[in-house]
This record gives structure tokens, sequence and C-alpha cells, in this order.
């Protein structure tokens, strides 16, 4: 996935982020506050959370829509398509990797659906959570994150809020 092995000394938030835009240069990418703001306006984008589902009954940003990574582009489209007509559409990840392959591969098909724009999360779920920006759960709101996995959990500045969640 990316160019840089995680266990690089210059392995941070910024190389990753500079990875991901250049690898996807055909995909626009929000900044934290730039979806912050556009969740507090009048017509909020559909956020849509590219994760699997360990990751996402850790925490999740309020309201998005789980997709997991593993799902095909029809399945995608079938379930995006109807709630995209008339807003823009946020796809994240725990860094952007992961959302912008998806997000990449069904833009064409949600603007035809009549979404307003497509977007990736800079920096994904972890920049928010590096931010103190508000995660929930099922049990509602909460400081904890998944962070995928040892390595790129490295790249959360919040070690203490890290959870894992084995499989129910």
């Amino acid at each position: 996935m990316l160019r840089l092995a995680p266990s690089a000394t210059d392995f941070t938030m910024h190389v990753v982020e500079a990875d991901v835009a250049q690898r996807f240069p055909m995909l626009a990418r929000l900044s934290i506050d730039d979806l912050s703001a556009k969740l507090a306006s009048t017509k909020p984008p559909l956020l849509v959370d590219v994760r699997d589902d360990a990751e996402f009954r850790v925490s999740h940003i309020a309201g998005a829509e789980h997709i997991d990574p593993e799902s095909t582009i029809a399945a995608v489209n079938a379930r995006l398509a109807p709630l995209a007509a008339g807003r823009e559409v946020v796809f994240y990840c725990s860094v952007g990797m992961r959302s912008s392959v998806i997000a990449t591969e069904v833009q064409e098909d949600l603007v035809k659906a009549g979404a307003v724009g497509v977007y990736n999360l800079r920096g994904g779920i972890f920049a928010w959570h590096n931010a103190s920006r508000p995660l929930v759960n099922d049990a509602g709101p909460t400081n904890a994150i998944h962070p995928y996995n040892a390595q790129w959990g490295k790249l959360l500045t919040r070690q203490d809020q890290v959870r894992l969640l084995l499989a129910p």
C-alpha cells in the first residue's frame, strides 16, 4: 500500500497524507476543519466510513454510513447512490488509503446519481481523532480509536485512547 514502510523513521501523518494524495490525484480531499464546517451546515455531507466492522464498532464519526473495504463496487454504488443525490459525499478510513481506493472507483457513478462532489478526508479518522474531534460508537460519545494495527497505530497521538475490539 504505502510506499514508505511503517517502521521508517520518517513515517508520519504528513508523509502518509502526501503519499495518498500522490496515488489518487483525481480525488478531491477535505481537511478535518473543512469537514467539521460542512457537518455543522444545514446540508451536511454523506459520510462513508470504509473500515472493518471492528474498527467501526470502536468509534466512527457521527452519522457515518459503514462500508466494508472488501465490498464490491456494485454493492457500494447500490448502497450509496440513493443517499448521494444532492449531497457531497466524504469517504474516510484510518488514514485515507482504503477510502481513496473506493472513492476513486465510485465517484463517477455517484456524481451521475446526483452527488455534488466526492471527497476523501485528509488523514482519515486518525487525523480527526488526533485533533480531538468527536467520535461515537453504539453506546454514544467516545474518545476511543481503533489503531488498525500496531504499526499504523503509531500515527495516533493519543495512545491512551487506542482500543482493539475482539470479534463478537
